[in-house]
Protein backbone atom coordinates (compact mmCIF):
# COMPACT_ATOMS: atom_id res chain seq x y z
CA UNK A 1 0.00 0.00 0.00
CA UNK A 2 2.80 2.39 -0.65
CA UNK A 3 1.28 3.53 -3.57
CA UNK A 4 -1.92 4.44 -1.99
CA UNK A 5 -4.08 7.71 -2.16
CA UNK A 6 -1.40 9.99 0.64
CA UNK A 7 1.33 8.72 -1.32
CA UNK A 8 0.29 11.21 -3.75
CA UNK A 9 0.23 14.06 -1.42
CA UNK A 10 3.32 13.59 1.20
CA UNK A 11 3.04 17.18 2.63
CA UNK A 12 0.42 15.03 4.56
CA UNK A 13 3.05 13.05 6.10
CA UNK A 14 5.00 16.23 7.05
CA UNK A 15 2.27 18.87 8.38
CA UNK A 16 1.54 16.87 11.94
CA UNK A 17 3.98 14.52 13.62
CA UNK A 18 0.53 12.72 14.48
CA UNK A 19 0.17 9.02 13.02
CA UNK A 20 1.98 10.57 9.96
CA UNK A 21 3.16 7.06 8.23
CA UNK A 22 2.38 6.30 4.40
CA UNK A 23 1.61 2.69 5.54
CA UNK A 24 -0.92 3.59 8.16
CA UNK A 25 -2.40 7.06 6.13
CA UNK A 26 -3.04 4.74 3.24
CA UNK A 27 -4.34 1.47 4.74
CA UNK A 28 -6.56 3.85 7.08
CA UNK A 29 -7.46 6.02 3.69
CA UNK A 30 -8.94 2.32 2.07
CA UNK A 31 -11.55 2.31 5.43
CA UNK A 32 -12.03 5.46 5.97
CA UNK A 33 -12.66 7.19 2.45
CA UNK A 34 -13.02 4.16 0.18
CA UNK A 35 -14.86 2.01 1.16
CA UNK A 36 -17.98 5.01 1.64
CA UNK A 37 -17.19 6.64 -1.67
CA UNK A 38 -20.69 5.99 -2.71
CA UNK A 39 -21.89 7.90 0.58
CA UNK A 40 -19.12 10.50 0.05
CA UNK A 41 -20.31 11.67 -4.03
CA UNK A 42 -21.96 15.16 -3.86
CA UNK A 43 -22.07 14.73 -0.05
CA UNK A 44 -21.95 17.56 2.16
CA UNK A 45 -19.37 16.41 5.30
CA UNK A 46 -18.51 17.36 8.91
CA UNK A 47 -15.26 16.19 10.05
CA UNK A 48 -14.82 16.55 13.80
CA UNK A 49 -11.51 17.53 14.86
CA UNK A 50 -10.09 17.81 11.34
CA UNK A 51 -6.32 18.47 12.49
CA UNK A 52 -4.10 19.10 9.27
CA UNK A 53 -6.85 18.80 6.59
CA UNK A 54 -5.79 15.38 5.63
CA UNK A 55 -9.26 13.42 5.81
CA UNK A 56 -11.07 16.71 4.36
CA UNK A 57 -8.81 16.85 1.47
CA UNK A 58 -9.48 13.17 0.75
CA UNK A 59 -13.01 13.26 1.00
CA UNK A 60 -13.41 16.14 -1.48
CA UNK A 61 -10.81 14.35 -3.54
CA UNK A 62 -13.31 11.27 -3.48
CA UNK A 63 -16.31 13.63 -4.38
CA UNK A 64 -17.98 15.07 -1.48
CA UNK A 65 -19.29 18.68 -2.59
CA UNK A 66 -18.20 20.61 0.44
CA UNK A 67 -16.48 19.53 3.93
CA UNK A 68 -16.35 21.38 7.24
CA UNK A 69 -13.62 20.64 9.53
CA UNK A 70 -14.08 21.54 13.43
CA UNK A 71 -10.78 21.48 14.96
CA UNK A 72 -9.47 23.09 18.58
CA UNK A 73 -6.01 23.85 18.20
CA UNK A 74 -4.89 26.82 16.06
CA UNK A 75 -1.80 25.80 14.63
CA UNK A 76 -3.72 22.52 13.05
CA UNK A 77 -6.50 24.53 11.55
CA UNK A 78 -3.38 26.51 10.18
CA UNK A 79 -1.26 23.69 8.72
CA UNK A 80 -5.01 22.57 7.35
CA UNK A 81 -5.50 26.00 5.44
CA UNK A 82 -2.03 25.67 4.12
CA UNK A 83 -2.67 22.13 2.52
CA UNK A 84 -5.42 23.27 0.83
CA UNK A 85 -4.22 25.89 -0.60
CA UNK A 86 -0.92 24.21 -1.68
CA UNK A 87 -3.21 21.70 -3.18
CA UNK A 88 -5.33 24.03 -5.07
CA UNK A 89 -8.49 23.43 -3.50
CA UNK A 90 -11.47 25.63 -4.38
CA UNK A 91 -12.26 27.62 -1.17
CA UNK A 92 -16.18 27.35 -1.67
CA UNK A 93 -15.84 23.46 -1.34
CA UNK A 94 -14.18 23.40 2.27
CA UNK A 95 -14.72 25.84 5.52
CA UNK A 96 -12.68 25.21 8.78
CA UNK A 97 -14.12 26.18 12.24
CA UNK A 98 -11.77 26.85 15.07
CA UNK A 99 -13.29 25.90 18.50
CA UNK A 100 -13.70 23.31 21.17
CA UNK A 101 -17.09 20.86 19.42
CA UNK A 102 -18.76 21.46 22.70
CA UNK A 103 -18.70 25.06 22.40
CA UNK A 104 -19.81 25.58 19.21
CA UNK A 105 -22.87 23.28 18.81
CA UNK A 106 -23.80 25.78 16.26
CA UNK A 107 -21.34 23.48 13.62
CA UNK A 108 -23.96 20.66 14.28
CA UNK A 109 -26.73 22.60 13.75
CA UNK A 110 -26.07 22.89 9.76
CA UNK A 111 -27.16 19.70 7.70
CA UNK A 112 -25.06 17.35 6.38
CA UNK A 113 -24.58 13.63 4.71
CA UNK A 114 -21.95 12.20 6.52
CA UNK A 115 -20.26 12.98 10.10
CA UNK A 116 -16.51 11.83 10.18
CA UNK A 117 -15.12 11.35 13.67
CA UNK A 118 -11.65 10.11 13.70
CA UNK A 119 -9.23 9.31 16.80
CA UNK A 120 -11.44 12.02 18.69
CA UNK A 121 -14.10 9.58 20.28
CA UNK A 122 -11.20 8.25 23.18
CA UNK A 123 -10.09 11.92 23.60
CA UNK A 124 -13.43 12.66 25.18
CA UNK A 125 -15.37 11.85 28.12
CA UNK A 126 -18.57 13.08 26.38
CA UNK A 127 -19.37 10.67 24.48
CA UNK A 128 -23.34 10.89 24.99
CA UNK A 129 -23.14 14.63 24.42
CA UNK A 130 -20.85 14.34 21.45
CA UNK A 131 -23.69 11.67 19.57
CA UNK A 132 -26.22 13.48 20.70
CA UNK A 133 -24.69 16.83 18.60
CA UNK A 134 -24.13 14.22 15.60
CA UNK A 135 -27.79 13.10 15.44
CA UNK A 136 -28.68 16.56 15.21
CA UNK A 137 -26.91 16.86 12.03
CA UNK A 138 -29.39 14.43 10.62
CA UNK A 139 -26.19 12.71 9.19
CA UNK A 140 -27.32 9.46 7.30
CA UNK A 141 -23.62 7.81 7.41
CA UNK A 142 -21.31 8.57 11.08
CA UNK A 143 -17.76 6.84 10.44
CA UNK A 144 -15.95 6.56 13.39
CA UNK A 145 -12.39 6.03 13.69
CA UNK A 146 -11.24 5.29 17.29
CA UNK A 147 -9.32 3.65 20.19
CA UNK A 148 -10.94 1.23 22.20
CA UNK A 149 -10.74 -0.55 25.43
CA UNK A 150 -10.76 -4.14 24.98
CA UNK A 151 -12.75 -5.13 28.00
CA UNK A 152 -15.42 -7.18 27.11
CA UNK A 153 -18.97 -4.90 27.69
CA UNK A 154 -20.37 -1.85 27.33
CA UNK A 155 -17.80 0.38 29.70
CA UNK A 156 -15.96 3.92 29.42
CA UNK A 157 -12.15 3.26 30.57
CA UNK A 158 -11.53 6.53 32.23
CA UNK A 159 -7.52 7.81 31.81
CA UNK A 160 -6.42 11.53 31.49
CA UNK A 161 -4.39 13.04 27.97
CA UNK A 162 -1.83 15.41 28.19
CA UNK A 163 -3.51 18.66 26.61
CA UNK A 164 0.17 20.07 25.18
CA UNK A 165 0.40 17.04 22.95
CA UNK A 166 -0.81 17.18 19.28
CA UNK A 167 -2.14 13.71 19.90
CA UNK A 168 -4.29 13.60 22.20
CA UNK A 169 -7.53 16.12 23.64
CA UNK A 170 -7.98 19.17 24.36
CA UNK A 171 -10.27 21.40 26.01
CA UNK A 172 -11.24 24.80 27.48
CA UNK A 173 -13.17 23.27 30.47
CA UNK A 174 -12.11 20.31 33.32
CA UNK A 175 -7.89 20.84 32.58
CA UNK A 176 -6.52 20.36 35.85
CA UNK A 177 -2.65 20.02 35.99
CA UNK A 178 -2.11 20.43 31.64
CA UNK A 179 -4.59 17.29 32.07
CA UNK A 180 -8.22 16.79 31.07
CA UNK A 181 -9.74 13.16 31.87
CA UNK A 182 -11.27 11.27 28.75
CA UNK A 183 -12.62 7.95 28.42
CA UNK A 184 -12.01 4.92 26.26
CA UNK A 185 -14.57 3.08 25.44
CA UNK A 186 -15.39 -0.53 24.51
CA UNK A 187 -16.51 -2.14 21.50
CA UNK A 188 -19.73 -3.13 22.91
CA UNK A 189 -20.65 0.81 24.11
CA UNK A 190 -19.70 2.48 20.65
CA UNK A 191 -22.50 0.24 19.85
CA UNK A 192 -25.15 0.62 22.31
CA UNK A 193 -24.05 4.40 22.36
CA UNK A 194 -24.34 5.00 18.77
CA UNK A 195 -27.69 2.47 18.47
CA UNK A 196 -29.57 4.62 21.36
CA UNK A 197 -29.01 7.39 18.83
CA UNK A 198 -30.59 5.47 15.61
CA UNK A 199 -27.68 4.38 14.47
CA UNK A 200 -27.37 0.72 12.92
CA UNK A 201 -23.34 -0.58 13.72
CA UNK A 202 -21.13 -2.65 11.76
CA UNK A 203 -17.23 -3.02 12.50
CA UNK A 204 -14.87 -3.10 10.35
CA UNK A 205 -12.65 -5.98 9.86
CA UNK A 206 -9.08 -4.47 10.41
CA UNK A 207 -7.81 -8.29 11.30
CA UNK A 208 -8.89 -9.32 7.97
CA UNK A 209 -7.63 -5.94 6.32
CA UNK A 210 -3.84 -6.55 7.64
CA UNK A 211 -3.80 -10.17 6.78
CA UNK A 212 -5.06 -9.50 3.14
CA UNK A 213 -1.99 -6.45 3.12
CA UNK A 214 0.22 -8.86 3.97
CA UNK A 215 1.72 -6.61 6.69
CA UNK A 216 3.34 -8.15 9.95
CA UNK A 217 2.03 -6.57 13.34
CA UNK A 218 5.29 -6.65 15.91
CA UNK A 219 3.56 -7.26 19.38
CA UNK A 220 6.27 -6.77 21.04
CA UNK A 221 7.40 -3.39 19.62
CA UNK A 222 5.49 -0.09 20.15
CA UNK A 223 3.47 1.69 17.35
CA UNK A 224 5.58 3.59 15.09
CA UNK A 225 6.79 3.82 11.39
CA UNK A 226 7.98 0.88 11.41
CA UNK A 227 5.16 -0.91 13.21
CA UNK A 228 2.65 1.71 11.80
CA UNK A 229 -0.71 -0.36 12.56
CA UNK A 230 0.23 -2.20 15.78
CA UNK A 231 -3.17 -0.79 17.57
CA UNK A 232 -5.65 -1.84 14.77
CA UNK A 233 -3.62 -5.38 14.61
CA UNK A 234 -4.53 -5.91 18.29
CA UNK A 235 -7.70 -5.07 18.72
CA UNK A 236 -6.68 -1.41 20.20
CA UNK A 237 -8.14 0.60 17.79
CA UNK A 238 -10.89 0.22 15.14
CA UNK A 239 -13.53 1.47 12.66
CA UNK A 240 -17.41 1.68 12.79
CA UNK A 241 -19.67 2.85 10.35
CA UNK A 242 -23.11 3.65 11.45
CA UNK A 243 -26.24 4.33 9.33
CA UNK A 244 -29.20 5.84 10.73
CA UNK A 245 -32.25 4.03 10.73
CA UNK A 246 -34.97 4.86 8.83
CA UNK A 247 -38.48 6.26 11.07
Amino acid sequence: MKDGFFSKYPQFFSSSPVGNWPLRLNARYEVIIEQNRQALQGARVLDIASHDGRWAFAELEAGAEHVTGIEVRPELLDAAEKNMKALGMGRHRYCFEIGDVFERSDVFKRKYDVVMCLGFLYHTARHEELFDLIRQTHAKLVVVDTGVSKVAGNFLEVRQDVVDHPAMGDSTTGVVGGKILVARPTRGAVQMMLGHFGYQVTEVDWASLIKKMGVNIALGRPIGANNPLRDYGTGGRTTFYATLSEG
